[in-house]
């Protein structure tokens, strides 16, 4: 609560009180006084624009990470330029660094305390356009635009299904170390970089990765968790092998960048699946133990005729 806020209850409080106003007064500490019992009271600034604002004046803390979110969407659409004049890979490394903004900005506001109900829905708009848009019209731009009306439902349904996860992820609340669904960012990129290496190596499977963008776009919207890495801890024992994978990691980008991060990000969703795929066989193997030990489980059709012969 800041200092204008808390100022306005009090005034509020003592008009109450004294009788002066009554009835005027609906919603305290939201700077919402009556303009004669404002100035009465030296506070900061409280023109229209902090009226527009909550009440809240807008530090560097909050604009900061907000500029990492504006650059992102300026990111995506540089890379949209260079996709629509053909020059796949320097878009595929604009869309890149616009996924490195918008990793940026969330860790900022953590960091300096600026997270705000604004930023989180700039972020949401920023990814629609960086991850959603962006990736979806590299596909069009070299694939979908040869396969006519089938291609335009692909690069629609993306975006779709990217919009879908954006809101969905705004309105639950869950295991921070898990996103619930695959996150736009990761399906964003993965498919512009499989639409950049079609176009570098001439691939011409326009089939399969349009089978590709459909099926990371389902993701997007399926329950299957990700790891979210965001409180990700490195104890003694994995220290080394952390240290050892980002060699090999780094090696791998430097030898083959685009190559090395389509890898990377597909490792990444498959592992996603593959636990996924764990975690149900688990707990089909846990419900058939809790029914054996209950008596639930079906008698065999074999045992059932015998137990009618007897009789």
């Amino acid at each position: 609560m800041d200092k204008f806020e808390r100022e306005s209850r009090k005034i509020g409080k003592r008009i109450e009180k004294k009788g002066d106003v009554k009835g005027k007064i609906k919603e305290q500490g939201e700077g919402k006084l009556l303009r004669e019992e404002i100035g009465k009271k030296p506070c900061p600034p409280c023109d229209s624009d902090i009226h527009k604002l909550g009440g809240r004046i807008i530090g560097f803390r909050t604009l900061l990470p907000n500029i990492f979110t504006g650059l992102s969407i300026f990111f995506g659409v540089v890379g949209i330029y260079h996709a629509f004049h053909g020059e796949f890979e320097n878009g595929f490394y604009w869309l890149l660094l616009s996924g490195i903004a918008d990793g940026i900005d969330g860790r900022v506001a953590r960091w300096t305390g600026g997270t705000s109900r604004f930023g989180a829905e700039f972020d949401s708009l920023a990814d629609i356009v960086a991850f959603g848009v962006a990736p979806a019209l590299f596909y069009f731009f070299q694939i979908g635009d040869k396969l006519d009306r089938v291609g335009v439902v692909i690069t629609a349904l993306f975006i779709v299904f990217g919009a879908v996860r954006l809101a969905r992820f705004n309105i639950t609340t869950g295991d921070p170390r898990f996103f619930i669904g695959l996150p736009i960012p990761t399906a964003g990129i993965l498919l512009s970089g499989l639409v950049t290496l079609n176009h570098l190596y001439h691939w011409e499977s326009y089939f399969w990765i349009s089978f590709i963008a459909l099926f990371i776009g389902g993701l997007m919207v399926s329950n299957i968790r990700f790891p979210s890495f965001k409180k990700i801890q490195i104890n003694r024992t994995f220290f080394f092998k952390f240290l050892l994978i980002t060699m090999v990691v780094i090696s791998l980008l430097y030898i083959a960048p685009v190559t090395g991060i389509v890898i990377i990000l597909a490792g990444y969703v498959v592992g996603g699946i593959g636990r996924a795929i764990k975690v149900y066989l688990k707990y089909r193997s846990l419900l058939a133990r809790r029914r054996n030990r209950i008596g639930l489980k079906s008698i065999p059709e074999e045992g059932v005729e015998r137990k009618k012969n007897s009789k």
